[in-house]
């Protein structure tokens, strides 16, 4: 099983590798996209087509990107417009399909912040450890000095074989999220989705929040509830 575990994590790092194809948004933003010299070889397309594709179910593929398909449009920067792109949680970048085959990744480091649709996403440091991750905004006050966001990342790991069932594999993937505050523009400050934890943060404004919650049924442990209560303290 740990053969197994290991053969799919590095298969996984080809969506790291990207082919010599011209930028997907065009000559004007190449150095957007990340190409490698070694790309097109027979052994990176057979890994992904083979060893990837068919190894994981359709269940466990869903879990690695934010939506169910690729007829999506990003903003990139505010400046670059492209189509058929996604999320992907496991790597924390953007992703481009050319075919239902191909995925490119986009180069984090010539990207600042990027949406699709109405799913905004900005680069923020999370220490020496972590680096610079993209967020998701789920919250911005009115006058920008609060904000709400989220990071969602992928776990990997071996699950539990029932000898009862027949399974494509016994491979557990897991989303885990993150929640931070940032104030005026500083750093990132986690927080855990309850009560004890957010109203930690607005000791000024505790009871408020708390009548607010009670008054309209909000939950500290929901993210759009959450949404409402912020928005409640800026009004």
């Amino acid at each position: 099983m740990k053969a197994s575990l290991y053969i799919l994590l590095s298969v996984m790092g080809l969506f790291s590798i990207f082919s010599h194809a011209q930028s997907p948004t065009g000559a004007t933003n190449r150095n957007l996209v990340n190409n490698n010299s070694y790309s097109n070889s027979l052994l990176g397309r057979t890994l992904w087509d083979v060893a990837f594709k068919n190894y994981l179910t359709q269940n466990q593929r869903e879990k690695l990107f934010y939506f169910d398909n690729w007829k999506n449009e990003a903003m990139i920067n505010t400046k670059f417009r492209v189509k058929n792109v996604n999320y992907s949680f496991y790597d924390e970048a953007l992703a481009y399909q050319i075919s239902k085959d191909s995925i490119y990744l986009f180069d984090n480091t010539n990207i600042d912040h990027f949406a699709i649709g109405q799913k905004r996403f900005k680069k923020y440091y999370l220490g020496s450890q972590e680096g610079r991750k993209y967020l998701e905004v789920l919250y911005t006050s009115a006058d920008g000095k609060l904000q709400l966001l989220k990071r969602t990342r992928i776990s990997v790991s071996e699950g539990e074989v029932d000898p009862l069932m027949v399974k494509k594999n016994s491979l557990k993937i897991v989303r885990l999220s993150d929640h931070f505050l940032v104030r005026d523009g500083g750093t990132p400050t986690e927080i855990r989705l309850n009560k004890k934890s957010i109203l930690g943060q607005f000791k000024d404004q505790k009871e408020q929040l708390v009548a607010h919650s009670k008054t309209h049924k909000l939950s500290f442990k929901k993210e759009e509830d959450l949404v409402q209560l912020l928005g409640y303290l800026n009004e």
